[in-house]
């Protein structure tokens, strides 16, 4: 998978993970910049496991994204939600 395709595959689970349904309206290019600070996490399973000596086609970048979700998508669901406060605060003012 290329960053473009990981992304898009965090995104998605966010928008359909999270209690918070408004986040899907927040716009792209903020979503991507998020997300973008998580990657770190997943570009170190890939290149653990490519130090291991697994075939890169036998990677399962999901699979990972499980390993590592406590870590990443907490946190972000924690920095999303706060984003979506901050919006809705900005927007009441």
């Amino acid at each position: 998978m290329n960053k473009t395709e990981i992304l898009q595959f965090m995104q998605d689970y966010i928008v359909n993970n999270t209690t918070h349904k408004d986040i899907a309206d927040i716009a792209d290019y903020r979503m991507t910049e998020l997300l973008t600070s998580s990657l770190d996490i997943v570009y170190f399973a890939v290149d653990l496991e490519e130090v291991l000596g697994f075939e890169e086609d036998t990677l399962n970048i999901e699979e990972w994204v499980d390993k590592f979700e406590t870590i990443t998508f907490d946190k972000l669901a924690e920095q999303l939600e706060q984003m979506v406060v901050d919006i809705k605060g900005a927007n009441e003012a």
